[in-house]
């Protein structure tokens, strides 16, 4: 058989049927087996890449190498693509978990301030309480210090014994 100029020859050859490529099969197993009454295989001199089965032959061979590179390479790229598509998702996925973990610690925080700003609360109204009670106990004892300057007691020590008060 004659090694073909692929290029060239699958070129001129043109696009081969999966149905020629088996009846040109069936021609070289024919021909092999010496079948009379069937056709062998279309060989010419000079060569006719659009009818001598040989180079017919190594064109399919050609176009299905080719289909065959293009599909691994479609697949490859499919792949990468489900792949980064997976990596996406489980990014995603990541990255909600991670929000709602925040989410959850930022509920928690909060519930915090709040116990905290009660309590500050609950703190800053018993300090107001004690100053008023405080500033009470300073106006009474100032009260009671004008009423010994002034004579005001002895008026009600008095006032008490005569049964006034």
């Amino acid at each position: 058989m004659r090694e073909p100029s692929l290029k060239t020859e699958a070129d001129l050859s043109g696009v081969v049927t999966v149905e020629e490529a088996r009846e040109i099969a069936q021609r070289f197993i024919a021909g092999h087996f010496g079948n009379t009454g069937k056709e062998g295989p279309r060989i010419r001199i000079p060569a006719d890449p659009s009818h001598d089965d040989d180079l017919r032959l190594m064109a399919f061979i050609d176009q299905a190498a080719a289909v065959e590179t293009e599909r691994d390479q479609l697949r490859k790229a499919l792949d990468e693509k489900a792949r980064a598509g997976a990596g996406v998702a489980f990014d995603l996925k990541e990255l909600v978990d991670e929000r709602n973990d925040l989410k959850r610690k930022l509920d928690e925080a909060r519930a915090r301030e709040e116990k905290h700003v009660t309590i500050a609360q609950d703190a800053a109204d018993r300090l107001r309480r004690g100053i008023e009670t405080l500033r009470d106990e300073a106006r009474a004892a100032e009260d009671r210090f004008e009423d010994l300057h002034s004579g005001r007691v002895a008026d009600r020590l008095d006032a008490i014994l005569r049964g006034e008060l």
